[in-house]
């Protein structure tokens, strides 16, 4: 025996019909899919190929809709890619935010470690963010400058204060800034964005939760490893 839905006399459900307010956030949330899909295959064909050689036809293709639909939400090509970016550096910093409470109890080591382990679990699950930006970078369009202008920079400006004050304290090397933000970058991002020549050399799945942690610790062995080194030798 199975249980059926009551009908009413004129054929239709007794059960409540949906608000107009109601089916409007049915529409609302399938807009968000719809562009939150379009967007991750953008940012996916853009990494993969640069602007100029992602089409759009492409990237409907993608992400499963059609080109029309990709116009109707984002209009031309050069919007799609700065929405694409807008898109990866919400996630990023929504991704990379700290608790504030834990963070005031944090010593600055602590605080940079931290910082570490966030920034390559986070490179580890959006690898296309490295190669996004290395696009953008190769390509320098004024939608770079743009981007780096109002996401890249103020990033940097944020952590800046840290690894000046790790300096001062000798918890890291004294060299500049600059150099030391794109290190840790540059150690953070490769092993996922190169994830398919680390599996061929060394049959490594760079991916792995247990393989993402190491390297976080890789990392933060090294920077402090060099201080250390340097704080323990006689002075001369």
């Amino acid at each position: 025996m199975t249980l059926q839905q009551p009908i009413g006399a004129n054929g239709d459900s007794d059960a409540p019909k949906p608000t107009r307010a109601y089916r409007g956030l049915v529409r609302e949330a399938k807009k968000e899919r719809t562009q939150a899909a379009i967007l991750q295959a953008a940012l996916d064909l853009f990494a993969e190929r640069g602007f100029e050689a992602a089409s759009v036809r492409d990237i409907s293709a993608r992400a499963g809709v059609t080109h029309a639909v990709i116009r109707l939400h984002f209009g031309t090509k050069e919007n799609l890619w700065r929405s694409a970016l807008a898109y990866l550096f919400k996630r990023f910093y929504a991704e990379m935010s700290v608790d504030d409470a834990g963070g005031l109890e944090r010593t600055v080591r602590q605080e940079i470690e931290a910082f570490i382990r966030r920034y390559v679990r986070y490179c580890a699950r959006h690898p296309e963010h490295v190669r996004i930006t290395v696009q953008a970078s190769l390509q320098a369009s004024e939608g770079f400058d743009w981007s780096v202008d109002t996401f890249v920079a103020p990033g940097h400006r944020a952590i800046t204060p840290l690894f000046k004050r790790a300096m001062a304290d000798g918890l890291l090397p004294d060299v500049p800034v600059m150099s030391m933000i794109y290190i840790i970058s540059a150690a953070s991002q490769m092993i996922f964005a190169l994830a398919g020549e680390a599996k061929r050399i060394y049959d490594a799945d760079v991916l792995s939760p247990e393989v993402v942690d190491r390297h976080a610790d890789a990392i933060c062995q090294l920077l402090f490893a060099a201080a250390a080194e340097k704080n323990k030798a006689p002075q001369q």
